[in-house]
């Protein structure tokens, strides 16, 4: 835009349309770099608007992780956590039958 306010009124001025220099009114110049400087500054805007909200949903479900207890799956038999429950209930048994004659989770 810049350039543009540096020439005279009678500068030529052209644009380029494909492969071919096309003449413009400078009046005409003016406006249509203002306008694509307006349009990029909205876009601009509306990118960090959205980038802000994105950053705030983010840190919202941070929050949720990081504060959530875990939670594991329990087992229909016997009422404990499932496979993690089972799995040291038989290690803790040395392969004693105990744990899983009440328990079919592996």
């Amino acid at each position: 835009m810049q350039e543009l306010k540096r020439l005279d009124e009678d500068a030529n001025v052209f644009k380029l349309i494909g492969p071919a220099l096309i003449r413009q009114d400078l009046v005409e110049a003016k406006s249509n770099v203002s306008k694509r400087i307006e349009y990029i500054k909205a876009e601009m805007d509306r990118s960090d608007s959205q980038l802000k909200s994105l950053e705030s949903k983010n840190k919202e479900k941070e929050g949720e992780v990081r504060y959530k207890p875990m939670r594991m799956p329990w087992c229909s038999n016997c009422g404990n956590h499932s496979f993690v429950h089972c799995l040291l209930m038989a290690l803790l048994a040395l392969g004693s039958s105990v744990h899983n004659k009440n328990c079919t989770q592996p």
